[in-house]
């Protein structure tokens, strides 16, 4: 069967990732000596991380409005404390992310801010060096997924077709915007699901 694609672009949470929001809320809280529903408030309920993601606010913009919304400084261990707390790497995908990368171009793209960028390599060490030069937040894209600017520069990135990238993603609108934007889309569920739909592709696994 021939393959149908040359690239797999990765989510990082909830596919290679699990993410927890409510423990990254509970960590800040702790740290800045509120509850979790005020840090949902200040990160959540306001255009703020939207902004940091697309790459509208640098590192030190994007903790001042932080701060500035907790009313007291949150320094940059405390807000990685909380990110690290909050995320697991799947040893699982990322053994199938490494298999797949012998024969398939690999990237991850994530919608986070220029904060993120600078610690993804401590936020999730397990991802690296399997994705190292290949790891891409929003913020650095200049565009947030759903919008197709994100996708095609990590295309161009990755130097392929984007025809031929399968886009893996556990929102159903990222997935449509890749689609959208001319790449594959898959919507992730299990891993099992995915291995299924990769041998429908013609890829062959372990």
């Amino acid at each position: 069967m021939t393959v149908g694609i040359d690239a797999i672009l990765f989510d990082m949470d909830g596919v290679l990732c699990d993410y927890s929001r409510n423990t990254r809320l509970d960590e800040l809280g702790k740290a800045m000596g509120t509850d979790r529903e005020t840090a949902r408030d200040v990160m959540y309920n306001s255009n703020l991380e939207w902004e940091a993601d697309a790459g509208a606010m640098d590192v030190d913009a994007y903790m001042a409005a932080l701060s500035a919304g907790f009313g007291r400084t949150l320094s940059e261990e405390a807000w990685l404390h909380a990110r690290v707390a909050a995320t697991q790497v799947r040893p699982s995908m990322v053994k199938l992310a490494e298999e797949l990368s012998g024969t398939l171009k690999i990237g991850l793209l994530t919608n986070n801010s220029f904060m993120m960028q600078r610690h993804l390599r401590t936020v999730s060490p397990g991802l690296f060096p399997l994705f190292e030069g290949r790891a891409w937040t929003s913020a650095e894209m200049g565009a947030i997924k759903p919008h197709a600017e994100c996708y095609l520069q990590c295309a161009r990135a990755l130097d392929a077709e984007p025809s031929r990238i399968l886009f893996v993603d556990d929102a159903d609108e990222n997935v449509t915007g890749a689609v959208v934007a001319g790449l594959q889309g898959y919507f992730f569920t299990t891993q099992a699901a995915f291995e299924d739909e990769l041998r429908r592709l013609g890829v062959r696994l372990g």
